[in-house]
């Protein structure tokens, strides 16, 4: 399944930039085939369900296994039945409405 997620990872206590930290993260999305949008916040991403979790928790267990303790993050998925999900259509969308 298909999805589209935004996601942010708040650390605790995080002493390195928070830009190098989104940039690495959008890496890894990338590297395991997944599309990767930075945001101000986090990132928006597209890609099979599985996979896109299976990096979140890689994500996440090397920021822990470097040292973090503690982490938020927040996730909002969306799927969808009618058309594949699509973080470009719907910037597109929003750009033409504006």
């Amino acid at each position: 399944m298909k999805i589209t997620a935004d996601i942010r990872v708040q650390p605790v206590k995080f002493t390195t930039s928070a830009s190098k930290m989104v940039a690495g993260h959008k890496a890894a999305f990338e590297a395991a085939g997944v599309s990767a949008l930075p945001h101000a916040m986090g990132l928006n991403v597209q890609g099979e369900a599985g996979t896109v979790l299976g990096v979140l928790r890689e994500i996440l267990a090397t920021m822990h296994s470097d040292g973090l303790e503690r982490a938020y993050t927040s996730i909002t998925i969306e799927s969808r039945a009618d058309a594949p999900p699509s973080i470009q259509e719907k910037i597109k969308s929003i750009q033409a409405a504006g």
